[in-house]
């Protein structure tokens, strides 16, 4: 049991929701969400080099 002021789905989040995934392209990898349309939203980009954080079509938000 846990007692909180808060409510129960904002602690454990939406159950209905589709948990992120794990995709590669162009080799690198990024976390994606689906969209209702079937679509892919970034999350997050994960590389270790810098220049691919600067890529303005690899930044959160966007579509692949």
């Amino acid at each position: 049991m846990l007692w909180s002021i808060y409510p129960a789905e904002v602690i454990f989040g939406d159950p209905s929701a589709t948990p992120p995934e794990e995709v590669s392209v162009a080799g690198r990898t990024f976390i994606v969400s689906r969209l209702p349309d079937g679509g892919r939203r970034i999350e997050r980009l994960i590389s270790s080099d810098p220049s691919d954080y600067l890529r303005p079509e690899w930044t959160p938000g966007k579509q692949l």
